[in-house]
């Protein structure tokens, strides 16, 4: 059977809270309304907070770096 990817442990390189400063997706300006916007890769309860945005991470280490699925509560609803 097929390693579980998620079991994969983050590269120390990517560990870590990492600040959250420009996205490609979404404008740039209120990053910061919910609180300092970040995403942690700590393997732990790992999280996303940025907009009005507050989610939980499902983190994968990646041939080049890490990848990572999202659910959480976009604007409270």
């Amino acid at each position: 059977m097929p390693r579980d990817p998620t079991d994969a442990p983050i590269p120390p390189d990517y560990a870590g809270w990492w600040r959250i400063v420009d996205t490609e997706t979404w404008p740039n300006e209120d990053l910061d309304m919910s609180g300092t916007a970040l995403i942690s890769f700590t393997g732990d309860d790992d999280a996303l907070r940025m907009h009005c945005l507050l989610a939980r991470v499902t983190a994968m280490a990646t041939k080049t770096g890490v990848s990572f699925i999202w659910s959480g509560a976009s604007e409270y609803d």
